[in-house]
């Protein structure tokens, strides 16, 4: 569960690094990255590393209610 949070939380860390840069025009880079970042949250796949672990169905329910979450969240914001 925790590497998937990772993931989708990633995302969001890779955009700031991008897009906080100080030695280039950054600008121009919001909306490609504010796309890629809806983009990947719509197609993001749980990872399923131990598929056949008893526990991992609920685990697998709560990350993608992280995702909608975070993608219904984001989507409001950025309009």
């Amino acid at each position: 569960m925790l590497e998937n949070v990772r993931n989708i939380l990633d995302l969001f860390d890779n955009a700031t690094k991008v897009l906080s840069g100080e030695k280039y025009p950054t600008w121009s880079l919001i909306v490609p990255v504010l796309r890629s970042i809806k983009d990947c949250l719509h197609e993001y796949e749980v990872a399923n590393g131990i598929s056949h672990a008893r526990w991992y169905k609920d685990t697998k329910g709560i990350v993608v209610l992280f995702r909608d979450e975070i993608l219904k969240e984001f989507t409001n914001r950025f309009r």
